[in-house]
């Protein structure tokens, strides 16, 4: 008798931890220790971009997401202030994202993180450009970059990217048209410039 109350007990207790994982603060917690580091009280990130990580984050462990307010207050529970930066930017205090390892990141973050750099100048915050444009530019590159159909990036994990860096969207026009702000494509002349300090040749022609 005594052996199956202790089998019972056993049982409740699995139950009850099978039944915390499927919690958002268990989700939550899971995310905070994988993909966060809280060690610098001064740091700051986008909470835009701490919450499009947790999606990201939930996606490929195929969880239920949480809304924006939601993550707010979990964050809040941890400590991780709230502040208001210039143009209405909200930034998380006390928190930053960690920076994955060469090893794991996939070709299409690689093959992103290359177009950012030689395609796009983000040096005007006031920039803009059609979002489906710009989807289009990057998938040329990857084309040109002859990158395999299973390696290449959706266009919403595309545009999660943009998200997490801060790279917001904005309505223009009454046909649903939606920009992207913060960004624009470099001219031939840049991108010349851009190849000739990474060696690897004026690709592109200058611009006359």
């Amino acid at each position: 008798m005594a052996l199956e109350r202790q089998e019972v007990e056993l049982l409740a207790e699995l139950a009850a931890e099978i039944e915390m994982q499927r919690r958002p603060v268990w989700h939550f917690a899971q995310w905070l220790r994988a993909e966060v580091e809280c060690h610098d009280a001064t740091a700051e990130e986008p909470a835009g971009a701490l919450l499009s990580s947790f999606h990201a984050w939930c996606d490929r462990k195929a969880l239920a997401r949480v809304n924006a307010t939601a993550f707010g207050r979990l964050l809040g529970s941890v400590g991780i202030g709230r502040r208001k930066r210039g143009k209405g930017r909200v930034v998380r205090v006390g928190c930053k994202l960690r920076v994955a390892s060469p090893r794991d990141r996939s070709a299409a973050d690689i093959q992103f993180e290359r177009w950012l750099a030689e395609r796009c100048d983000r040096s005007d915050p006031t920039s803009r450009i059609n979002a489906t444009e710009l989807f289009r530019q990057f998938e040329q590159f990857i084309a040109d970059c002859d990158v395999s159909e299973g390696d290449r990036m959706t266009q919403t994990a595309f545009g999660r990217r943009l998200s997490a860096l801060g790279i917001g969207t904005i309505r223009a026009g009454a046909a649903g048209r939606v920009d992207r702000v913060g960004i624009r494509l470099k001219d031939g002349r840049q991108i010349a410039c851009v190849n000739a300090d990474n060696g690897t040749g004026d690709l592109f022609a200058a611009a006359p």
